[in-house]
């Protein structure tokens, strides 16, 4: 509050020109106790409405709930010492604690400040860490790194899956085994780092599990798909059939998020073309290989499109980008347990 109550400066009395800020952690509400007591509350738009209103009215009382509303109220009557206190301790049913002098509450205010310092500390050095180390969204080299690894891990597991499969004729559950393995060992050292530098950034809930169990199983059945049609087509037949479902992608997440890009979708679509005309151009093809490789689209199309479609869902809460790599890596380790659990069972 302001200059307000008995800072209402009579002759003789003393001036205290200073405010005072009290935070309560109680979820209460007092702007319907002000009212009730005929001081009427006028909303502020941002806290620097504050400052206006303050020069318009002069002496005032300012509330903000938890859900960050905040009041000002005009002093047009006498209040009482401790005004907000005396409201706070009504709306608990502690109307004995409005009276300091009886109640100073020293436990309570000493065991309060014995919890909340750590904390404090704690959210200073966090703050402190943040300020030296900028948040991994904001670096786009963290960004192009990610996707270069990517990239590279794709295209040695897609070379390693030729050799096992064309040449050494592995069988399906086995290769996707050890691709699962090698990711693991892989992300393993990425995981460490990225939690030392930003914390794990998810709370493990049921929901959550949920969620990664069901993305990590749609990954793996899309896993399984490819590496059964890899056997029996060429590279440049897996990526038409891949290709294919930038026809239908869009629209599956369309349908659960209700966004839908114009401009991505066009670009899916000429590029989808343009990789159909390469393969036709290039190769002689009969009808009966287009009626093979319709068969094989069949086989990983639908569960590509029901992956794309219900991602957005499955980290929907997942705000910053080290959480999502954290999640993403924790799909990996499932997708080894699910692998495992098909090849050893």
């Amino acid at each position: 509050h302001g200059r307000a109550g008995y800072c209402n400066v009579q002759p003789g009395e003393q001036l205290c020109y200073h405010g005072h800020t009290h935070a309560v952690p109680l979820n209460i509400n007092l702007v319907n106790s002000m009212a009730t007591e005929g001081l009427y509350p006028i909303k502020l738009n941002s806290p620097t409405d504050i400052f206006s209103k303050y020069y318009e009215l002069g002496h005032y009382l300012y509330f903000e709930n938890t859900e960050s509303e905040a009041y000002m109220f005009q002093i047009n009557q006498p209040i009482p010492r401790q005004y907000l206190r005396k409201l706070t301790a009504e709306a608990i049913d502690r109307p004995e604690l409005a009276d300091w002098n009886k109640y100073p509450e020293y436990d309570t205010l000493n065991a309060a400040r014995a919890k909340l310092i750590p904390l404090f500390f704690r959210e200073k050095r966090r703050l402190a860490f943040e300020k030296d180390n900028p948040p991994m969204e904001n670096s786009a080299i963290y960004l192009i790194l990610f996707a270069v690894l990517s990239a590279l891990s794709r295209g040695v597991i897609t070379v390693i899956d030729r050799y096992q499969m064309g040449y050494r004729k592995s069988s399906v559950m086995v290769v996707n085994f050890y691709n699962n393995l090698l990711s693991m060992l892989l992300v393993t050292g990425l995981l460490g780092i990225v939690v030392a530098r930003y914390g794990f950034g998810l709370s493990f809930t049921p929901l959550l599990m949920f969620r990664l169990l069901i993305y990590a199983g749609l990954v793996q059945a899309v896993a399984y798909g490819y590496s059964a049609i890899f056997k029996k087509v060429t590279v440049m037949e897996s990526v038409l059939l891949s290709k294919l479902t930038d026809f239908i992608i869009p629209l599956g997440i369309f349908a659960t998020t209700w966004y839908f890009n114009w401009h991505s979708y066009i670009i899916s679509i000429v590029s989808t073309l343009l990789v159909i005309w390469l393969f036709y151009s290039t190769t002689q093809k009969s009808t009966n290989n287009s009626q093979t490789l319709f068969k094989y689209f069949w086989l990983i199309g639908p569960v590509l499109v029901i992956q794309a479609a219900i991602s957005p869902w499955l980290v929907t809460d997942i705000k910053t980008t080290h959480a999502l790599i954290i999640f993403t890596i924790l799909t990996i380790y499932l997708r080894f347990l699910i692998t495992s659990i098909a090849l050893f069972t």
